[in-house]
């Protein structure tokens, strides 16, 4: 496998909603592909949403325990 490893510095585990947005938002290029592994469903569903809608993500997957994707 060849993979192209990226390291987020700045970056706190403790941000909330607001913060999050904000960070992904200032991103110059969107990613193709997002993932959100945290968080209880309601709020993983709805930071999946506010990515999609407020920030035009393409492509917002919430995984189920377990399942594997080909990235």
């Amino acid at each position: 496998m060849r993979a192209k490893v990226e390291t987020l510095t700045g970056f706190s585990g403790h941000a909330d909603r607001n913060e999050l947005l904000a960070w992904a938002g200032a991103m110059q290029k969107k990613p193709a592909r997002t993932f959100v592994v945290h968080g209880e469903e309601d709020a993983a569903t709805a930071m999946a949403g506010s990515l999609r809608q407020e920030l035009g993500f393409a492509q917002v997957e919430i995984p189920e325990p377990h399942q594997a994707f080909e990235v």
